[in-house]
């Protein structure tokens, strides 16, 4: 009778730690990585675009947006980063998204895109991000 209460014991805890594997596994990937360069955060010029909702979930920064054109497909979204860390409490981070969309149709589509965030990590648990006027805070 011991020995099936072990058995049993030893089953689930191989279960619980299979699981934990599994959900790291499932964890999200970001479509792309924010870009850490100060000369195209100031310099680099971007085509319109209206921002429709942000959200930071895990590494992740979650964009949808909204531009003029004749699909979509060929649009290319950036994350930059200027490369400066103000040391405030939490620290900030000021961020721009630039858009290259060539297309020149009169249709408006709308887009999703994510961004890893992990290379803007410090040395804190948190860091506040800014982004077109507003601020999103990003604890890892």
């Amino acid at each position: 009778m011991k020995s099936h209460i072990l058995i049993l014991s030893t089953l689930t805890a191989l279960l619980c730690i299979n699981c934990n594997k599994e959900e790291d596994l499932l964890q999200t990937v970001c479509d792309e990585v924010v870009t850490l360069n100060s000369e195209k955060y100031k310099n680099k010029t971007t085509d319109f675009f209206t921002l429709i909702e942000v959200n930071v979930e895990g590494d992740c920064m979650n964009i949808k947006y909204s531009s003029s054109g004749c699909s979509g497909e060929s649009w290319v979204m950036e994350l930059i980063d200027a490369e400066v860390i103000k040391e405030t409490n939490p620290a900030q981070r000021d961020l721009r998204l630039i858009l290259k969309n060539e297309e020149a149709c009169q249709a408006v589509f709308t887009k999703d895109i994510s961004f890893d965030l992990a290379p803007l990590k410090t040395g804190d648990s948190e860091i506040l991000l800014n982004l077109e006027g507003e601020q999103y805070s990003y604890k890892y």
